[in-house]
C-alpha cells in the first residue's frame, strides 16, 4: 500500500488528506476525516485546528465557538480560535456589544499590523496607535525577546487572570535563556493547565528528569508530530522515527478510506 505498516497509516498521511479535501473545499469529507482522527487522538490540537476551520466554514457557528475554546485551553495564543470566538459573539450580540468589542481588540492586540486584523478592530472607531499588549506581541513576533518578555512580565503581573499574556510571559522568558525563571513557571503553568502545550514542551527542554517524563505523556496526546510546535513555538521538533504516530486504517469504514485514498485497502477478517 506505500503509506503505513501492516493495519496503520501515518498520522501526517491522515493530516495531508485532511488538508487536501479542505483546500477542495469538500466539507463533507473534511468533516468526515476529522472526526476519524480525533476519535483515535481525541487532544490532537492540530485536528481541532482543522476542526475549527470545517466547522466555522459549514456555518456552525456554535460548534466552532466550543472547538474554538477548547484550542485556547492548551494553546492560549491561538489567533485563529480567538477569532472565532470573536466572530461568534459578533453574530449573538451585535458589533456594539461590549464582549464583542473586547474580543476584536484581544484578537487585534495579538496581531497589530496584520491588515485583516487592523480592518476589524478599525470597526470600532479604535484608536489603531499600539497600546501596551500590541506592543508586546510585536517584539514576539520579531523575536526581539528582552523587550518582548518585559512587556509581558509588566502584563502578567497586572492581569494574572490572563492566560494568553501568562504564556506569552513564559515563552520570552525561556527564548531569553532565562531558563531557571522559565522551568518555575512552567511548572506553575502546567500544575494550573495540564494541557498547556507550551508549558510542557519547554519543561521537555529545561525540566528534569520528573518534569520530562510527564511531559512526554501529554506532549503524545496534543502534539505527537510537533506540528503545532512548530508553528506556535517556531520549534524544529521532529520526533524519532519510532515514535512518529501511526493510527489504525479503519478497515470498515469505506467512506473514510475513500476520503484517505485507501479504497482499494480491505480489512483482513
Amino acid at each position: 500500500m506505500g503509506v503505513g505498516s501492516g493495519d496503520r497509516v501515518p498520522l501526517d498521511w491522515w493530516m495531508g488528506r485532511l488538508d487536501k479535501v479542505l483546500e477542495a473545499g469538500t466539507l463533507d469529507d473534511a468533516t468526515m476525516l476529522v472526526r476519524g482522527l480525533l476519535a483515535e487522538r481525541p487532544l490532537h490540537l492540530q485536528a481541532y485546528e482543522r476542526a475549527l476551520a470545517v466547522t466555522w466554514r459549514n456555518d456552525q457557528s456554535g460548534e466552532a465557538a466550543d472547538i474554538a475554546r477548547r484550542l485556547l485551553g492548551a494553546d492560549p495564543l491561538n489567533v485563529a480560535a480567538r477569532s472565532v470566538l470573536a466572530r461568534r459573539a459578533e453574530l449573538v450580540d451585535g458589533i456594539k456589544a461590549d464582549r464583542t468589542r473586547a474580543l476584536w481588540q484581544q484578537v487585534w492586540q495579538m496581531h497589530p499590523l496584520h491588515p485583516e486584523m487592523r480592518l476589524q478592530w478599525s470597526r470600532f472607531g479604535a484608536d489603531l496607535s499600539l497600546d501596551l499588549p500590541a506592543k508586546g506581541f510585536i517584539h514576539m513576533r520579531a523575536r526581539h525577546w528582552p523587550a518582548a518578555r518585559r512587556v509581558f512580565s509588566e502584563l502578567a503581573s497586572g492581569w494574572p487572570e490572563r492566560e494568553d499574556w501568562q504564556l506569552a510571559h513564559l515563552i520570552c522568558t525561556w527564548r531569553d535563556y532565562r531558563n531557571r525563571e522559565a522551568l518555575t513557571m512552567a511548572r506553575q503553568q502546567v500544575d494550573d493547565n495540564r494541557h498547556l502545550l507550551a508549558g510542557w514542551r519547554i519543561l521537555s527542554r529545561v525540566g528534569e528528569v520528573a518534569d520530562r517524563r510527564v511531559a512526554a505523556t501529554y506532549i503524545g496526546m496534543l502534539d505527537p508530530d510537533g506540528n503545532h510546535t512548530r508553528l506556535m513555538l517556531g520549534l524544529g521538533f521532529v520526533p524519532a522515527a519510532s515514535t512518529v504516530p501511526q493510527l489504525p486504517i479503519p478497515g470498515n469504514n469505506p467512506r473514510l478510506l475513500r476520503c484517505l485514498g485507501l479504497e482499494t485497502f480491505r480489512h483482513d477478517e
